[in-house]
């Protein structure tokens, strides 16, 4: 299994998966300096072909002393975290654009990246940059049902269940309608609600 840590918490993803660490890939620290902001993780599930951009936020840090102002900050207001979180997806979907179009541009993939997918399997392919990041683009304005916009929120346990509830439904909703004409679907994730081949548990101490 691939294995990340993001905020506190360990990602695993089975084999099915091919997984980038979008924040931290050379692309993204190309382009981060004109303003665009990039989600944690950019992933897509060999065997379904579809693409998953993935945010991580952990209220709850272990190694916190004291209250977080922050949390509080966003539990008052889902509108305008939503509005944060909008602008973080769409953003990083036009950075798909960005590097689709910079390969584009090369003589060599356009000479042998169709021989290349003729030739071997996308499962082994995929962990190509030039072949992967083209095809989550391709995803993107081929098959927009297939793009799975998620957000995992970690709190602190005084939080109660219903300002949860609350917060989740007014950010889904308003995430969702942003997103709506595209067709692309939204979900929060949870260590116990999460897509097949993947598992978030707590990081262990070191």
């Amino acid at each position: 299994m691939n294995t990340f840590t993001e905020s506190g918490f360990e990602f695993s993803f089975a084999s099915r998966w091919q997984v980038i660490r979008y924040d931290q890939h050379r692309f993204y620290s190309y382009l981060s300096g004109y303003g665009l902001k990039g989600v944690d993780f950019i992933a897509i599930d060999l065997k379904t072909r579809q693409l998953w951009l993935m945010e991580v936020k952990n209220f709850a840090p272990a190694d916190w002393q004291g209250e977080s102002p922050t949390m509080d900050l966003v539990l008052s207001s889902p509108e305008d975290y939503a509005e944060e979180m909008i602008a973080k997806f769409t953003d990083s979907l036009r950075l798909l654009k960005v590097i689709h179009d910079f390969y584009q541009k090369k003589w060599w993939y356009r000479l042998f990246s169709p021989l290349i997918r003729r030739i071997l399997p996308f499962s082994y392919v995929a962990k190509f940059d030039f072949i992967f990041w083209p095809q989550a683009y391709q995803i993107v304005l081929q098959q927009a049902k297939e793009v799975n916009l998620s957000l995992f929120i970690e709190w602190r346990s005084r939080v109660k269940n219903k300002q949860i509830e609350v917060f989740n439904e007014v950010l889904s909703q308003k995430i969702m309608e942003a997103f709506k004409k595209q067709g692309f679907l939204f979900s929060l994730a949870s260590p116990d609600q999460v897509p097949t081949g993947m598992r978030i548990t707590i990081e262990e101490p070191k």
